[in-house]
């Protein structure tokens, strides 16, 4: 308990100080009402409005707090980690090296780091209020000119924020000392039950080569690092493939240059490793086997519907330990045909879609060649999250991306909030309008329930990969990646106050049942292939969305809609994540929203697209049905 109190004494010493809050104060850029402020750094800002001042120094006491209160939880996780690396240095004689250069990021204390935070924040937040208690000014009140980007306007802000921060600063180390114990005294009861749970188990478990299996394990430090430097670099994986250490790339629109990062990036590569670099624009066209499948399909080889829920109960109970333990699969799903190589014969299956059906991942077992009384058929695929490759109207399948960022994807419906009227808006994939990093921290939460989630994520219109002109549509209101009610959701919530609405809420009398043998056209309109056609089949697909950068971090998007390609042309390809899919009525052609389309197989014609109706419930939306083209004033 006293070195508990030591490290977030010392922790609360150092970020809490005045030269760091001056040095924030000093350095936080602001951005208010749409107007870019700056920083000390950028030119002068004055303003005469007290309300408006008001609100700037509201917004540079909020990110100042969220900075320092980052800085005091790295400081207390660090410290932790020290103290646990000094008890590790007296037991092995000095030998323990593992935390050397140890940073909170790198080390994968999410969880610990938003306790924390939480935590500081929620003590903060009062203080906040204090500050801004006394400046009561009217809207229309005009006083002496203030420079907001001046050392000492900054400087009095930062003396306030200081002051008010040391008057608390003993209830802040007693109130996070507290809240810590009571989670080290309940790990340490789920530990020793875990250990007397483990210590049965073992007496089960065959004895194995214990130093063959940590060197398998050792292996797994085998990656490639820095990969966000890198856009082209989607995914890797390294395993034992016939008798030889390899690990294969996947690239997007491959280039020397890429290969050479790969290369020069790559740690802990034992000797004999070899390099495999797949580009997933490049792969073979397969649409020649895939179509013989249909083929069959058409012809009556079509899965009981008893079978079909047999499966679908396998994949639920099965599912979250297939993908926990096979870093390979990509996806999984049911089929009423086996399909390998060139043969195609009729055999309902469980489908494993693998990133390399020879490949073995350090550490872990083949795919089973079974499920229950089901054979799996094992195929290679890899998942495509869609990118983008112009665009001037602001319309279902223009161009968007985050601000300043080589990222783009599709605009999708338009919505509102339902809580607030005023609050109007479009949709995209929340892959498009946020980095993997965030999604990742989000984990399977909306980005307004992360109190402590205060960054402004800013949407341009086209994006930047399509137009350096950086022009600000909007910014993210909401978000949700993951499983909503056992069906995945990719999905962001743009809102916008630059447009002038001219639409009404949908509204379709007609429906359709997905677990029928029927099938339904389906229309899209994306970025890259503008309005394309398809045929809807089924929801029975389970995805798995790996983080790399995050190594053994995973998400899973399960029983999304699955579209495939007409014959006639390719449904979906890298820029049209975000966009708008349809179910055509056959009656009278009439249109009703279907979802977000926002991924593909390569080597399998088949999308994969979010049900609209899930995605207004998870964000609270109502989506709208635009009159014409959303104009920009």
């Amino acid at each position: 308990m006293q070195e508990l109190e030591d490290i977030v004494g010392k922790a609360t010493i150092k970020s809490f100080s005045w030269e760091e809050i001056q040095k924030n104060c000093q350095n936080l850029g602001i951005v208010c009402e749409g107007h870019n402020i700056g920083s000390v750094h950028d030119g002068s800002y004055s303003s005469r409005s007290p309300w408006f001042i008001r609100r700037l120094k509201e917004k540079l006491i909020s990110k100042t707090f969220e900075k320092v209160g980052e800085e005091f939880t790295n400081e207390v996780l660090v410290g932790i980690l020290k103290h646990f690396q000094k008890r590790l240095e007296v037991q092995t004689l000095g030998k323990s090296n593992i935390f050397k250069d140890i940073t909170v990021k790198g080390i994968g204390t999410h969880v610990m780091s938003a306790f924390v935070l939480g935590q500081v924040v929620e003590l903060l937040n009062p203080l906040q209020a204090m500050i801004l208690a006394d400046e009561t000014y009217g809207k229309e009140t005009v006083v002496p000119s203030v420079n907001i980007n001046s050392v000492e306007w900054r400087n009095k802000i930062g003396k306030e924020i200081y002051d008010n921060i040391q008057a608390k600063n003993v209830e802040i180390i007693d109130e996070v000392v507290y809240k810590m114990k009571l989670i080290c005294d309940k790990t340490e009861t789920d530990l020793m039950r875990l250990s007397k749970q483990l210590a049965t188990a073992s007496r089960k478990i065959p004895i194995r080569d214990q130093m063959k299996l940590i060197d398998e394990w050792m292996l797994r430090e085998f990656r490639i690092e820095n990969i966000e430097r890198c856009p082209s670099v989607l995914h890797f994986i390294a395993g034992r493939k016939k008798d030889s250490i390899v690990m294969k790339v996947f690239l997007q629109n491959s280039e020397a240059q890429s290969e050479i990062f790969c290369r020069d990036h790559v740690v802990n590569v034992p000797d004999n490793a070899i390099f495999e670099f797949i580009d997933v624009t490049l792969k073979s066209d397969t649409k020649t086997s895939f179509k013989t499948i249909m083929q069959r399909e058409e012809k009556g080889f079509r899965m009981r519907s008893e079978t079909k829920k047999r499966m679908k109960d396998i994949l639920k109970n099965k599912k979250d330990e297939l993908f926990a333990k096979h870093s390979n699969l990509v996806s999984i799903s049911m089929s009423p045909v086996n399909y390998s190589g060139d043969d195609v014969i009729h055999k309902e299956c469980i489908v494993l879609y693998c990133l390399d059906a020879d490949l073995i991942p350090f550490g872990e077992e083949p795919l089973p060649k079974s499920l229950e009384e089901f054979e799996c058929n094992i195929l290679e695929d890899f998942i495509q999250f869609g990118r983008c490759e112009n665009c001037k109207a602001l319309d279902h399948g223009c161009s968007v991306g985050r601000y300043g960022e080589l990222s783009s994807g599709s605009l999708g419906f338009f919505a509102k909030k339902r809580s607030h009227s005023s609050h109007n808006g479009f949709l995209t994939a929340a892959h498009v309008a946020l980095t993997d990093d965030v999604i990742a921290s989000l984990n399977e939460r909306k980005l307004s329930d992360y109190s402590f989630q205060n960054e402004i994520y800013q949407i341009v219109h086209p994006s930047f990969e399509d137009s350096a002109s950086n022009n600000i549509t909007g910014q993210v209101e909401d978000s949700f990646f993951g499983n909503y009610n056992c069906v995945g959701i990719d999905a962001a919530f743009i809102k916008t106050d630059a447009l002038i609405h001219k639409n009404e809420m949908y509204y379709s009398s007609f429906s359709f049942d997905i677990d029928s043998d029927e099938e339904y056209d389906v229309t899209k309109k994306g970025r890259t292939t503008g309005e394309t056609k398809g045929i809807l089949k089924d929801c029975t697909f389970l995805i798995r969305r790996p983080f790399p950068d995050r190594a053994g971090v995973y998400l899973t998007l399960d029983n999304c809609y699955t579209v495939y390609d007409s014959n006639s042309q390719i449904f979906f390809l890298p820029g049209d994540s975000g966009a708008t899919a349809y179910v055509i009525n056959k009656t009278d052609n009439t249109r009703q929203p279907l979802g977000l389309a926002f991924g593909k197989m390569t080597n399998f014609p088949i999308t994969f697209v979010c049900p609209i109706d899930k995605i207004a419930d998870v964000l609270n939306l109502s989506i709208l049905q635009p009159a014409e083209p959303m104009e920009i004033p």
